[in-house]
């Protein structure tokens, strides 16, 4: 490392004794007096207007977050419209739908919301059984082995 480059190391990173300049507003002076081994001093871009803040290492990161505002509330807000369109995003997340079943499904919800359509299963267990009706319909398969003399036959 260079000498100018310590220097620059230097300027942006004054020691606790250094004197910061009270014009900016995010000088640190006052606190600087308060400074302890391995306590983190962030200072902000003076165009920023924020104060510089001097954390404890054992609190640094600790903070809870804070939330936007109406996020307690309204969580979806200001993403969705609604909390369902939120709940529908979430499930076609979580279901990992492609954007061409994602679309069909939206279709079929608007077609049954205008009334030119009904929706009539009310739970897995509907569903289940729809397809359970409809496998009715389809050539059964049987699952056996065969002898090598059963195969000769087929063949």
């Amino acid at each position: 490392m260079s000498q100018y480059d310590a220097h620059l190391i230097y300027s942006y990173f004054p020691t606790l004794d250094s004197e910061l300049d009270v014009s900016e507003p995010n000088s640190l002076t006052s606190q600087t007096q308060e400074c302890r081994l391995d306590d983190i001093m962030t200072r902000y871009h003076p165009r920023s207007g924020k104060r510089g803040v001097i954390d404890r290492f054992e609190e640094y990161g600790v903070k809870n977050p804070r939330k936007p505002q109406g996020m307690a509330d309204e969580p979806w807000k200001p993403f969705f419209k609604s909390l369902e369109d939120f709940q529908f995003a979430e499930v076609i997340l979580e279901a990992g739908l492609q954007e061409k079943q994602c679309e069909t499904l939206i279709k079929i919800f608007k077609t049954c919301l205008r009334g030119d359509g009904s929706f009539n299963i009310s739970n897995f267990a509907d569903l289940q059984s729809s397809w359970v009706h409809a496998s009715k319909c389809l050539t059964s398969v049987c699952c056996e082995s065969l002898t090598s003399q059963q195969q000769f036959l087929i063949m």
